[in-house]
Formats: C-alpha cells, structure tokens, sequence
C-alpha cells in the first residue's frame, strides 16, 4: 500500500518529467556508455536526493514508500527516455525480495543505501526474478557459508556493490547476496546495448548472505 498521497504523486510525476528533459539527452546517454559504469554517476545521485531511488523502498529504511504503480511510473518513464541506469535490478527487485525476507541488520544497511543512492545491486541467475537469466550458471553453496560457481549475464555485474544471486535449487529457489568487498573475478561480457555492462561472474569460496522467509 503506497504511503504517497495524490497530490505527492502528481509532484513527483512532473518533477520527473522536468528532470528527464534535463538530463536524459543525447548527450548524457553518450557519456554514460563511455565511462566505466554505463551510466552518469552524477545523475544516479540525483536521482536518489529527488527520491526516486527509493520509491518502492518504506519509509523505515529511507525510502518514500511508493506502490507498484508508483514504481511503475518512475521505471516507466526512464525506459521512455532511455537513461541508461541500473533503476530495475536496484531498485525494484533487490528492495522487493530484501523487504519480503526475514529482515536484518545487513537487509536494513542496504535498503538504506539504495534510497541514498550509495549501493547497487546486480542480479543474475536462472530463476525467474533474474531479468537476463543464465540457464548454464552452476553455483554451489556449502555449509560453511560460502559459495563457488560461475554465471553470467549479470548485467552492471562489474560495478554493482552487491550481487543478488537467485537460483534454481532441487524445488526451491535460492537467493544470495554477495558484498563487492569479497574477491570475485569479473569477465566483460558483450551486448547489443552497450548499456547494460553484462559480466560473467566466476566465484571461488565467496561468503554470501542467504535471503530467508520469502516466498518462492
């Protein structure tokens, strides 16, 4: 249930019409694919002081606690403008299952930092939340907590502070997160959108961060 009141709504709806028009150009799409992210840094950070990194966040971590049609407005107009950014893996995806799941210590950390425009998760996989899925990536969890594997089609992969692993598990779907302070090593991949920066992710005995209580 969405926290924001019609008149918050159609405030934010023309606030992010003025701001695509402002920076959504040519210009910033061609600067954005140049550098090492795949998209302006800078217009991420705006993006997070107007709120709109933290639209489907609550208000408990940070964020202004926007419904799915609110969500949808913000992803909306992005894809119509074609800004090139990471808005649907960091910030409706990761937020849904983080806030979904038995909520900790670190799940709250990183739904703080995603409203305030600080972290950035990648996703990757073969289950079906995984927007480019990877039906060959073969992960192996063990029980002292780490995980080995290789999967690819992540996409910002290489520049993400977290990766969301979500996979296939006998009938169960599994999902892990893993924090970029971990060594991990990252193959650039190629893309008919340069955009989108896919990564092949090769881990050996990474510790992760199992989501729980969420329901497949």
């Amino acid at each position: 249930m969405s926290t924001i009141q019609e008149s918050e709504r159609t405030a934010i709806q023309e606030e992010l019409v003025r701001f695509l028009r402002a920076e959504a150009g040519e210009d910033t799409l061609r600067s954005g694919m140049q550098s090492d992210l795949g998209y302006d840094h800078a217009v991420w950070q705006k993006m997070a002081e107007m709120g709109l990194l933290g639209i489907a966040i609550s208000e408990d971590f940070g964020g202004i606690g926007g419904s799915a049609v609110d969500t949808a407005m913000v992803a909306e107009g992005l894809g119509r403008s074609l800004l090139p950014v990471p808005f649907i893996e960091t910030c409706v995806i990761a937020p849904a299952l983080l806030e979904a799941s038995d909520m900790t210590d670190e799940s709250r950390k990183i739904l703080t930092r995603i409203a305030q425009g600080t972290a950035t998760i990648a996703i990757g996989g073969n289950a079906d939340i995984v927007p480019f899925r990877d039906p060959d990536c073969s992960l192996a969890v063990k029980a002292d907590g780490t995980m080995s594997g290789e999967v690819s089609l992540v996409m910002h992969g290489g520049s993400a502070d977290f990766l969301l692993l979500a996979f296939h598990s006998g009938n169960q779907t599994r999902c892990l997160l893993v924090s970029s302070d971990h060594d991990y090593t990252i193959e650039n991949q190629t893309a008919n959108d340069p955009a989108l920066r896919p990564a092949k992710i090769s881990l050996a005995d990474v510790p992760f961060i199992e989501l729980t209580g969420w329901s497949n």
